[in-house]
């Protein structure tokens, strides 16, 4: 038998390369009995079961404890994807809660939870949210592309604008930012936010992921990028990243 050591390390080394299927392979092949201590094992475990609509079964794998403060990050956002469909407003307290204490981590959590509000049709749940974020100097491009499509749709369009070229003053250029503003100065409609489960999960894997990575140089990120990519492979950003690792094979 594997020990949870040796099992975590053969799954990184197949997610570290975007080899998701492998990774699965190699995890569940792994004694139950040692998973328990192998947080990569039982993340990419319930990842593959979300992402085939097994929401039962990934649930068994999210259940705690974790080594990880971000595995456990990572779990609690997956859990509050799955919950969504039937309690948005738990589930939303939830992701809202996902970074823990962490001061990068909380407020992706914190947008995430209004990108879930939003796309379950609590506008004003969701603009409170983002309003939060703004009141906390908490500059996420997340959240202000969001909240812009939404104060947008809610004929706030000049609101939405002042916010994105805020966004532009305190922080900088961000190309998602600057088309959803050529789109606002032009009269254009940008869509609504309305994502799935499964797209939501892989955006909170990514963001999360994304804020830590950009505190470090370490091809760790890659890894969790790979999740992301196995619940949405139309998440660009994630591809985009994943690539800039330097992984590109």
């Amino acid at each position: 038998r594997d020990d949870a050591g040796l099992a975590d390390r053969a799954v990184f080394s197949s997610l570290l390369i975007n080899d998701f299927e492998t990774a699965a392979k190699r995890a569940a092949d792994i004694d139950p009995a040692a998973r328990a201590n192998a947080d990569l094992t039982r993340l990419t475990l319930a990842v593959d079961a979300f992402s085939a609509g097994k929401f039962d079964t990934a649930q068994q794998y999210l259940n705690g404890p974790w080594r990880s403060a971000f595995h456990n990050v990572v779990a609690q956002s997956l859990m509050a994807w799955i919950a969504s469909e039937s309690d948005l407003e738990g589930a939303a307290k939830l992701q809202a809660g996902a970074g823990q204490d962490d001061p990068v981590l909380l407020p992706v959590g914190r947008a995430i939870s209004g990108v879930m509000l939003a796309s379950g049709d609590e506008d004003q749940a969701a603009l409170a949210v983002f309003d939060e974020l703004w009141r906390a100097n908490a500059r996420l491009a997340l959240a202000v592309g969001a909240e812009a499509r939404l104060l947008a749709s809610n004929d706030q369009r000049d609101e939405a604008l002042t916010r994105l070229k805020r966004f532009r003053t305190d922080i900088g250029r961000h190309p998602a930012l600057t088309a959803l503003t050529t789109q606002h100065e032009n009269g254009e409609q940008p869509k609504p936010i309305s994502i799935s489960r499964k797209q939501g999960a892989a955006l909170a894997i990514y963001a999360a992921t994304a804020a830590l990575a950009d505190q470090s140089n370490s091809d760790l990120p890659a890894v969790y990028f790979t999740l992301a990519l196995e619940l949405d492979p139309d998440l660009d950003a994630a591809k985009t990243r994943w690539e800039e690792a330097g992984l590109d094979a």
